[in-house]
């Protein structure tokens, strides 16, 4: 009997440290046993790019002025992973890791402190999701499962420290876009697979979740269908940047839904499209930032990735540049929070690697003094 106790606590050793040096096998179960294992002050290196690393950068118009100010790394490397800013933090869950499996880690920043807490984790692993903020609640809506898509929901409660399903969308879905407008929430286009992108059909249809009423309904569908593209809100209406199609894996479509009128808007196109793009809300204006073009031909050399940054003034209907970020990458997490935009993880190459590395930007500095980006 002894003698079997020995040789089971040997395998379980086994388990744990074959998981932390190559992270293969079963999730760690919580926060409470990666701190004591001491995983949260792990830094990981950046996974190297498994195909030549192309980097765009547009020549013109010139980028503002300022830079890209580096922040602390993120414990984790991960990819295809959206955040929202919540009670003063940033909330980073799910994404894939370095074998492109999906995650049910939850990372919760506070750029005040500098520092990363363990959320408890996901009721299911889950990349490519839609993420919004509402109420003091985080939800987590769709994405895919080790390629599979899904049609689950949850909502995590910061103050009981619990997640809860909602009803499921109607469509399973992944690389959708979305966001959370006077207590809906919208998810509008993604596709039922990704891999390999030349057959992945993207869906039209957008689907609106009435949080009070915890219902599902069907929207007007979005003009231009794509996946690997993202949303942001902003006065009150959602603004859905870019993406991949079929026959295009760096569209530069942006549009615009309304939903007090109910219809979609077609606006200017970002000046440089891609797909992967992180999006966010700023200072009045919606900011694209990186992005990349990943073809059928990535494995070759094809496709690039670009560290340049966009904000688009509703107000004027035009684009201008920001500063270029000091990392190209896409598939990072992009969120605002007191003033600044963070740029958090991603892949730096087309189709491959993952890094840890965190950026952030004061868009408010870009517009005064020294030299201004050109408008398009």
């Amino acid at each position: 009997m002894r003698r079997l106790v020995v040789v089971v606590g040997l395998v379980l050793v086994g388990l744990v440290v074959l998981k932390l040096s190559t992270g293969i096998g079963p999730s760690l179960p919580g926060p409470k046993v990666r701190e004591i294992l001491g995983l949260k002050e792990m830094r990981p290196k950046p996974l190297p790019c498994a195909a030549r690393r192309n980097v765009r950068t547009p020549r013109r118009p010139r980028p503002a002025s300022g830079d890209w100010r580096r922040e602390p790394s993120s414990p984790l490397a991960r990819s295809e992973v959206q955040g929202a800013t919540l009670g003063g933090r940033i909330y980073l869950p799910g994404g894939q890791d370095t074998t492109s499996r999906s995650l049910d880690m939850v990372l919760a920043h506070d750029p005040a402190r500098g520092r990363y807490d363990w959320v408890p984790p996901m009721p299911a692993r889950v990349d490519h999701a839609v993420v919004a903020a509402h109420r003091g609640e985080l939800y987590v809506a769709g994405g895919y499962l080790d390629g599979k898509p899904v049609n689950l929901v949850w909502r995590y409660s910061p103050e009981s420290r619990r997640w809860a399903q909602l009803p499921s969308m109607r469509i399973a879905r992944g690389g959708h876009a979305g966001g959370i407008i006077d207590g809906r929430l919208y998810v509008a286009s993604g596709a039922p697979s990704t891999y390999p992108e030349i057959f992945a059909k993207p869906y039209d249809t957008l689907e609106v979740y009435d949080i009070a009423q915890s219902r599902w309904s069907f929207g007007p569908p979005i003009p231009t269908a794509r996946h690997h593209t993202s949303a942001a809100t902003l006065h009150g209406k959602l603004y859905v940047v870019g993406g991949r199609q079929t026959d295009d894996f760096s569209s530069s479509a942006f549009e615009r839904f309304d939903p007090a009128q109910n219809r979609w808007e077609r606006l200017p196109p970002v000046p440089v499209g891609a797909g992967g793009a992180g999006v966010t809300a700023a200072s009045g204006e919606v900011l694209a930032i990186g992005g990349d073009e990943e073809g059928d031909d990535w494995e070759l050399g094809g496709g690039w990735v670009t560290p340049a940054a966009w904000a688009f003034d509703p107000a004027r209907s035009s684009w201008r540049r920001l500063p270029d970020l000091n990392l190209a990458r896409h598939s990072g997490s992009v969120a605002t929070l007191g003033g600044r935009v963070y740029v958090f993880e991603g892949s730096p190459c087309v189709g491959s690697g993952r890094t840890p590395a965190v950026e952030s930007l004061d868009v408010r500095e870009t517009r005064r003094g020294g030299r201004a980006a050109s408008r398009l």
